[in-house]
């Protein structure tokens, strides 16, 4: 829904009925938008979900082929109750350059040439971009 200026609760009329009795009372109910969302990108298998990727590399043994990483997109709501939620199932990912970096599913991410590009998530009117460079070189 819209935002109303200023508003930050709504007034509600809640009515129970139980067999011959009906109680009605008002309660004030804080009103909760999404804020924002953010885009990262983790390891691929999931095994390695803990590992933040921002570049993809050559596989050595396989010339011509980069690693994958996954997409991971969190909403964060304007009352920060609660713990960012994962929507990466609900959103829509692309790649501003996919010769370079194909989003070969809802998640997964696959580097098909040395460059970068830019990754965006959308979730609902929300959406957070960020960079994923593909290089042939691993520098230790």
């Amino acid at each position: 829904g819209a935002r109303v200026a200023g508003c930050t609760s709504v007034v509600v009329l809640a009515t129970v009925t139980l067999g011959d009795f009906t109680g009605s009372d008002l309660a004030r109910v804080p009103l909760v938008f999404l804020d924002r969302v953010e885009l990262d990108f983790t390891g691929y298998p999931s095994s390695n979900d803990g590992v933040t990727v921002s570049t993809l590399y050559a596989i050595e043994c396989m010339p011509g082929a980069f690693h994958h990483a996954l997409a991971r997109v969190r909403a964060f709501l304007t009352d920060a109750s609660t713990a960012a939620d994962d929507v990466t199932q609900q959103s829509a990912i692309s790649s501003a350059s996919p010769s370079v970096v194909l989003v070969s599913s809802i998640t997964r991410l696959r580097g098909l040439s040395e460059g970068t590009s830019l990754i965006t998530a959308t979730f609902g009117s929300a959406s957070s971009s960020s960079e994923l460079a593909v290089s042939a070189v691993v520098s230790l």
